[in-house]
């Protein structure tokens, strides 16, 4: 499960699923650019890391963590989080996405890291009601408070989260003006208003959907995970409202379902859409 030699890692981040690595990239690579070494905890589904990140890991471990709230199964990757980081004796991890957030703040408190981050990346209660959604409050509050230090992805990030009743410490931070990643602007800089790319970058070019749009055409796009979360439903009652009045219309989905959350959709259940999954 894990190749760890002698010499203690650097920085741990841990993400709930191998897609959430794509957040990761730059950061990694810039680290281990200036000699940090870099680990990863994450679902890898029995498979290598992506090649974008595998060469800035110094080691990484697959831990098959579950998105959804699974009580015994989150206790027992609790405990081989833990187990895994005492193995790898980070001075920080780096704890992103809901579940990997929770278990991976839990962990490295429990085995002493000196300084635990908890990126606030989404809020997973906002889509939530009744109980799962005081589960979910309950589970953010945790890592909101047991970690040395709170980075959120934007100001907005904050209110939302306090306008829900989290309490976000006063000393939480946000990064220049907010996001996961950045944005590279010279990638995108020779898109044309009438085009669409996809932003798949593991897929074959043969497996792109059809993208020619006459001058006319106004295209809704979706990239992220096909998910109630997500506003999905929304996107698609909106696609079933506007379609028949606009026949320019089109819609361009780009995303999966998760096979472990009962809150997926499969990619055609956007009528219309053209599915990329």
């Amino acid at each position: 499960m894990i190749t760890v030699d002698a010499q203690p890692v650097d920085i741990v981040f841990t993400v709930t699923d191998r897609v959430s690595t794509m957040f990761l990239v730059p950061i990694a690579a810039e680290l281990q650019r200036r000699g940090v070494r870099v680990g990863l905890i994450t679902n890898l589904h029995g498979q290598p890391p992506p090649p974008a990140i595998a060469a800035s890991l110094s080691w990484h471990a697959d831990l098959p963590m579950r998105r959804a709230p699974s009580p015994v199964h989150d206790v027992i990757d609790l405990a081989r989080m833990a187990r895994l980081l005492r193995r790898a004796r980070p001075t920080v991890v780096h704890a992103s996405t809901p579940k990997a957030g929770l278990l991976g703040v839990l962990a490295g408190r429990a085995v002493r890291v000196p300084q635990v981050v908890f990126q606030v990346r989404g809020l997973r209660s906002e889509g939530a009601t009744g109980w799962s959604g005081r589960i979910q409050r309950l589970t953010e509050q945790l890592s909101l408070t047991l970690a040395h230090t709170v980075v959120l992805n934007s100001a907005s990030m904050g209110r939302t989260a306090v306008a829900s009743g989290l309490r976000v410490p006063a000393t939480a931070r946000v990064i220049g003006r907010g996001s996961s990643i950045g944005v590279d602007c010279d990638r995108f800089a020779d898109i044309r208003s009438n085009e669409v790319t996809s932003l798949d970058a593991d897929a074959d070019a043969g497996d792109s959907p059809d993208t020619t749009a006459d001058a006319d055409t106004v295209t809704l796009g979706f990239v992220g995970r096909i998910h109630t979360d997500k506003g999905v439903a929304d996107l698609i009652a909106l696609w079933d409202e506007l379609s028949p009045r606009y026949p320019h219309l089109r819609m361009v989905v780009v995303g999966g379902a998760d096979p472990t959350d009962p809150g997926s959709l499969a990619p055609e259940a956007a009528p219309g859409s053209t599915a990329r999954h």
